[in-house]
């Protein structure tokens, strides 16, 4: 089984080798707004200060085009994936391109993902790091806890999301 890691990028030595930093983008079900845009701009400051300190950097960022409010959207504007979801993706890029926000290097929608993405998931229940209780799912952190630093822990040691 492999380990939860992470890094500190001010204290970490330099290498070399390319750190993949990965962000959660944008759930694209409406345009965005100035408070989805704050999360982007703490995104930017930490690539960006992981550059200047000498790092070379994978920046992958998702966009989320699949959700419930994405499949209302459809069906009441009667419209499809594609078409719901596009302008909503370009208004946001536009957005992130007026911030002069880092571009990712790759910015992969959900979409296309989710054979890959219940793959994972089914791997995690088999190993038993995930419950399924009521059409939900909970991860099982508590296996992980011997790795993180305790001082620094404020969360539950069960993460809870929906399927």
């Amino acid at each position: 089984m492999g380990v939860v890691s992470s890094i500190n990028f001010l204290k970490a030595k330099k290498t070399t080798s390319t750190y993949s930093f990965y962000c959660c983008g944008p759930t694209v079900y409406s345009a965005v707004h100035i408070g989805n845009l704050r999360t982007f701009l703490f995104q930017d400051l930490v690539n960006r200060v992981s550059v200047l300190k000498g790092r070379s950097i994978l920046f992958i960022r998702n966009i989320t085009d699949v959700d419930d409010k994405i499949e209302g959207g459809m069906l009441c504007n009667k419209k499809s994936l594609k078409n719901f979801t596009s302008d909503n993706i370009k208004f946001f890029q536009k957005n992130c391109t007026g911030l002069n926000l880092i571009k990712p290097d790759f910015e992969p929608l959900i979409s296309l993902y989710i054979k890959n993405q219940l793959s994972c998931v089914f791997k995690l229940i088999a190993l038993n790091l995930i419950s399924n209780k009521k059409k939900s799912l909970y991860v099982k952190i508590k296996p992980y806890f011997k790795y993180l630093d305790k001082k620094n822990v404020r969360f539950s040691l069960t993460t809870h999301f929906v399927i």
